[in-house]
Order: C-alpha cells, then sequence, then structure tokens
C-alpha cells in the first residue's frame, strides 16, 4: 500500500503544479481584470464560464477515451497502439471543435435574448469570449498531449512546461492590459498567448527527449476499430464530465438572476476560483489514478487496480484536511479575496465570506468523487459515471440549489450548497459503483481491449495473486 502510494505521489506530485498553474492562467486574468472594476470582472467572469461550458470542459470529456484506451495499452506494452490512439482522439476533437466554435461564438448573445441580462455586460463577454476562441483549437493539440504522456507515467516535463507559460503570461497580462491599454479584453488575448505557448513548449520537449514516436507515432493511421473504441467511451466520458462541469458553470449563469446580479455573479465567480485551486490536488490524484488503474488492468493484474483504488481513497481524506486548513485559515482567506477585489467592495467581500464556508465543506465531498472517478475512468466504466453524475446533480443537486437560493432566499450560498449535496451523492454513489466491480473480469477485458495476448492475460493474474 504505501507503495501504491509513492507511486501515486510521484505522478499527482507534478501534477498538482502542473494543473495549478494551468487554472492559474485563467485566475490571472480574471484577478487582472478585477482590478479594472466589478463590471469588467463579471463580463470577463461570464465570459470564461461560457467558454467552459462551450469548449473546454466538452473537449476535456471527448479526451477521456484516450485516458483509458492509452492507459491500458502502455500497460499492456503495446506502444504501438499510443500514436494512433494519439492521432484519432487529435482527428475526433478538432471535428468537435467547429460546431463549438458556432456554439461559444453565439453563446453571449443568446443568453441575453434568454435571460433577459444587461445588454452591455453580454456585449461585453461576447467580446471576451471572441478573443479565446484560439484557446479551444490549441485544445486539440495540447489536451492529448498532456494525457498520452500521463498515460506513460510521464509528468515532471509538463510541470516545468507550465511554470515558464505561467512567468510568461503574468508579464503578458500586465503588458497587454496596462502597457497597450487593451482593457479586460488583454486578459482574453494574454489567455490565448499562454495556450500557444504551452502547445509550443510541449512540442519543443517532445522533439528535444525524442519522444514523438511514443505520442503521434512515425505515420498516419486511421483503424476502423480505434475509432469504434473512441467513440464507445468518448461520449459517456464527455457526458460524465459536461453534466458535472455544466452544473457548476450553470450557477454562476443562474447567479445572474439573484438580487444585485453584479456582486452574485462576482463573488460566485471568485469562489470557484478559490476553490478551484485547492481542488487541483483531488484532480491530480484523480488522474494518476486514472493511470494506475488503466496501467494495472491493461496488464491484466486485477489486484494492481484493486491496490491503486485503495490507495487513493485513503489519500483522499489527507487533502481534505490540508485543504481546509488552507482555506479555514483567516490569512488565507484575506489573501485569496485580496486577489480579486479592492479593499472598497464591501458589498462583494461580505457575500465571499458567506461562500468560502460553503466551498470548505463542499471539497470534502467533491475532492472525494473525484478521486474515485479516476478509478472508473481507469477501468473505462464512463458510461455508468454519467448515469451517477446525472442523478446526483439533476435529480438532487440543481432543484436544491435552486430551492435554496430563490424561494428559501439563500441566495449564492443557496447554490453553492445544492452543489454540495449534490458531490455527496455523487461521492457516496461511486463508492458503491467500485465496490461492485469484478476486477478480474475487468483485468481481462481491459488487457484484450489494449492489445495484450490471453497468455500475457494469465501471466498478469497470477502475478496479482502472488503480490
Amino acid at each position: 500500500m504505501v507503495q501504491e502510494v509513492r507511486r501515486q505521489g510521484r505522478l499527482a506530485g507534478p501534477l498538482v503544479v502542473n494543473l495549478t498553474l494551468n487554472y492559474s492562467i485563467s485566475t490571472i486574468s480574471l484577478a487582472s481584470v478585477g482590478h479594472l472594476g466589478t463590471t469588467e470582472l463579471a463580463a470577463a467572469a461570464l465570459a470564461t464560464v461560457l467558454y467552459s461550458m462551450c469548449g473546454r470542459q466538452v473537449i476535456q470529456g471527448l479526451c477521456g477515451a484516450l485516458d483509458t484506451l492509452a492507459s491500458q495499452a502502455y500497460g499492456a506494452g503495446n506502444l504501438a497502439a499510443l500514436g494512433p490512439i494519439f492521432q484519432e482522439t487529435c482527428v475526433f476533437l478538432g471535428a468537435h471543435c467547429i460546431p463549438l466554435t458556432v456554439a461559444l461564438l453565439g453563446a453571449p448573445r443568446l443568453l441575453a435574448l434568454a435571460e433577459g441580462r444587461d445588454s452591455a455586460l453580454c456585449a461585453m463577454a461576447a467580446a471576451y469570449s471572441l478573443r479565446l476562441l484560439p484557446c479551444l483549437w490549441l485544445e486539440v493539440l495540447n489536451r492529448p498531449i498532456n494525457r498520452i504522456l500521463l498515460a506513460q507515467r510521464i509528468t515532471l516535463p509538463q510541470m516545468w512546461v507550465s511554470v515558464v507559460v505561467m512567468v510568461l503570461h503574468a508579464g503578458a497580462n500586465w503588458l497587454l492590459i496596462h502597457r497597450f491599454e487593451w482593457g479586460y479584453l488583454g486578459a482574453a488575448w494574454a489567455t490565448s498567448l499562454a495556450n500557444l505557448n504551452n502547445l509550443l513548449l510541449s512540442v519543443a520537449y517532445l522533439l528535444a527527449a525524442g519522444l514523438q514516436q511514443r505520442v503521434w507515432g512515425s505515420r498516419l493511421a486511421a483503424r476502423l476499430s480505434g475509432w469504434a473504441q473512441i467513440v464507445q467511451l468518448a461520449y459517456p466520458a464527455c457526458f460524465m464530465k459536461c453534466i458535472e462541469s455544466w452544473t457548476f458553470s450553470g450557477m454562476l449563469l443562474v447567479a445572474g438572476l439573484l438580487p444585485d446580479a453584479t456582486v452574485a455573479v462576482a463573488a460566485i465567480s471568485v469562489a470557484f476560483n478559490c476553490y478551484g485551486l485547492l481542488y487541483m490536488p483531488f484532480v491530480s490524484f484523480g488522474m494518476a489514478v486514472c493511470t494506475r488503474v488503466g496501467n494495472e488492468l491493461g496488464a491484466g493484474s486485477a489486484a494492481g487496480a484493486h491496490l491503486a483504488m485503495d490507495a487513493a481513497a485513503l489519500v483522499a481524506p489527507a487533502l481534505w484536511l490540508a485543504a481546509a486548513a488552507v482555506l479555514g485559515a483567516p490569512a488565507a482567506q484575506r489573501a485569496l479575496v485580496g486577489m480579486f477585489t479592492t479593499p472598497g467592495d464591501e458589498a462583494l467581500l461580505v457575500q465571499l465570506r458567506r461562500l468560502l464556508a460553503v466551498v470548505m465543506v463542499m471539497l470534502l465531498f467533491d475532492g472525494l468523487q473525484t478521486v474515485l472517478q479516476g478509478v472508473v475512468q481507469g477501468s473505462g466504466k464512463q458510461a455508468r459515471g454519467a448515469v451517477v453524475n446525472l442523478v446526483a446533480f439533476y435529480v438532487v443537486g440543481i432543484p436544491l440549489a435552486l430551492a435554496l437560493a430563490f424561494p428559501l432566499r439563500l441566495g449564492a450560498a443557496g447554490l453553492l450548497l445544492g452543489l454540495l449535496a449534490g458531490s455527496a451523492v455523487q461521492a457516496l454513489a461511486y463508492a458503491v459503483l467500485i465496490s461492485r466491480l469484478d476486477w478480474d473480469a475487468e483485468a481481462r477485458r481491459a488487457a484484450l481491449r489494449a492489445g495484450a495476448p490471453a497468455r500475457a492475460v494469465e501471466q498478469g493474474s497470477a502475478c496479482s495473486a502472488g503480490r
């Protein structure tokens, strides 16, 4: 068990830094815009949420097929399959970017018509969204590169790439917003530039390290069976991801219907950004356990996959204690809030203090379910995960959030309490789902899917029994 925790820690450690810095790209942009004014912050936050809902989250979800297939292929020792998996995933994502581009361009205007929002705010959000559009197309390569390296247990180079990108991004924000006087739109351009830098540095690393063969392969490949596997896993994975992510993002949009909408939108946006920073360790361990479970199942090792799941489940509560200690400290709260606000914004500060108390409890359940979700994805059970998320949020979380926010007049805090309930249902349901998995059957199925011969599967099971 200790060795497995160390294995996951070696994967998750650089991932925590990588994901936190990547997440901080939008956080830095919003923080920079926040000091220009509450209206600018609300417009940038709204545009960022629409980009996430109409673009980034969909691409992340569709990339879930690669997470399963690449980790299992690597575990099975079938390195020749990695290039075709990567190529097919990139083409698959690129095809989906066309309708997503249309959706992203039209979303702010549709939102203004549907909800009767402030037309000036929506116009500002639309302008910001347009300048975020390059990020969507860059994700077609950025996301698969990062995920296929993770499937091969490579995480340290991505961390250093993120460090360089972050430093460049901080400078670009100041330069474009203040020096070039592009205002809040300069932050959007800086975000797109950061994504381009990420891609260029990642490709430079692959070429310098000679890893191109293990990422995009030596030639173009088109396999009918490969496309079938990607479609079979990608859409349930996307559904699973988007149900959850859209619920969180949707709460920011719903906040626009609350009294004093500008303050409510800004407060929830800041709370979510603080939450996201503390949430990254859970995401990192979820990705690490997805890789470890996939590798072990691909190798035909049922016991190894089960051990990886047990280790991750033990780590999650420890991560929450650390996050709660940070968020519960008054000095840390002041530092987080001060990143996005000015001292004179009393209405916003009062809202944020209430929301951060709810956020601390949310981390417990959402962090646990995120780690367990990695087990579900590593074992290729995305379809079942999608059902869990559907029930957790669309049957429990969203109705409760709306009831608490509006009829019971808890406002923004009510929206977050509904999300908390949905995350609790998720954690319980995933625990039940995983407890009922037949690990031996999953190992045989995964090893065959990954191209391992039957003898290798039997040897993997035998080795598992001896651990």
